[in-house]
């Protein structure tokens, strides 16, 4: 079974400077062990980068497929349920091959 936390690369996609500099950005996950959905602010690493308190961040493209290997989120704060994290796909104007399960 897969513990932390999964989200869609579309919402990791146009963050990519945030990434690379461990700055934090808004992002819309799903918490593994509730399988809630969940609005926060956090700073995301791809391995083999990491920060202290972090927890395994598992990438799934928009046909579910995961990446084979998880990467690391360390939350900052929880946001308001209402905040919408821009979807990098969506922000191009394109449309999303297959609908969001969330």
């Amino acid at each position: 079974m897969r513990e932390g936390y999964e989200i869609y690369e579309a919402y990791l996609d146009g963050h990519q400077a945030e990434i690379d500099q461990g700055k934090d950005f808004p992002v819309e996950i799903r918490e593994l062990n509730t399988m809630l959905r969940r609005v926060c602010r956090a700073r995301v690493a791809k391995p083999p980068n990491s920060f202290p308190s972090g927890e395994k961040l598992w990438i799934k493209d928009y046909k579910e497929n995961l990446l084979s290997e998880p990467w690391i989120i360390e939350i900052i704060e929880d946001l308001d349920e209402d905040i919408q994290p821009i979807r990098g796909d969506v922000a191009r104007g394109e449309t999303p091959e297959a609908p969001s399960v969330w």
